[in-house]
């Protein structure tokens, strides 16, 4: 690292649930972990490689329902029916 010298990194807005990464969290985002959850069932996909990433909300590298309780809090954080 070279003192006297800065680095800045836009500004990259995080929503917690987004799959697909439009700044909402809404029925689409649910639709989209919903292809490749896969708790007792192989998913219903398709689940490309990027969209199970996406869904995988707590990051153990399965889509779950540990991943869907994780929706459902978002949601009902939300304020929204």
């Amino acid at each position: 690292m070279c003192q006297g010298v800065s680095n800045t990194a836009p500004d990259t807005p995080l929503t917690a649930g987004d799959i697909n990464q439009d700044n909402l969290v809404n029925i689409t985002d649910y639709n989209l972990m919903m292809q490749c959850f896969s708790d007792f069932s192989p998913p219903k996909g398709p689940c490309p490689p990027s969209l199970e990433v996406a869904a995988d909300l707590d990051d153990d590298g399965s889509v779950n329902g540990t991943d869907y309780n994780e929706m459902l809090r978002i949601f009902s954080s939300q304020g929204r029916p």
